[in-house]
């Protein structure tokens, strides 16, 4: 191969030691981005039963039941509730510190896949509607 200098610095010599790292990370991002590839109902239901289901469930006292919520994010009022649970997953806040953690691999991996999909379906909310809705002013927003 022929080596090629760029100051002092030997262009093959660097790619020699860089190609391990770069293997390494291209097949981290390739393994991942199979795991997150699948949809977020898929992802998100292992943590929710193993943490969320005792206190969310259908005899719930909450708020909010995890058993009945809908998976369509395009649904103005479900996508703000999956965004309230992944605000408050993700800031450490439920399940609450008097409960068992979960599997941090699991919370990583189901955070991701909510992330994605709240991601998506917000772009696809923007395209259809733009950033904000347009709307008539008042008279004395007008004025």
């Amino acid at each position: 191969m022929p080596t090629a200098k760029i100051g002092c610095v030997s262009v093959t010599g660097f790619l020699d030691v860089k190609r391990p790292l770069i293997l390494w990370i291209l097949s981290w991002c390739l393994l991942s981005g199979s795991a997150l590839a699948q949809s977020f109902p898929e992802a998100v239901a292992p943590l929710v039963k193993s943490s969320c289901i005792g206190c969310h469930g259908g005899d719930t006292k909450t708020g909010l039941n995890l058993r009945d919520i809908s998976h369509d994010l395009s649904d103005a009022r479900t996508f703000r509730q999956w965004e309230k649970v992944f605000d408050r997953v993700r800031n450490g806040e439920m399940p609450p510190e008097s409960e068992d953690r979960p599997d941090p691999g699991q919370r990583k991996m189901a955070l991701a896949s909510l992330e994605t999909g709240l991601r998506n379906a917000s772009l696809a909310r923007q395209k259809q509607v733009g950033r904000v809705p347009t709307r008539r002013l008042t008279q004395l927003e007008y004025g």
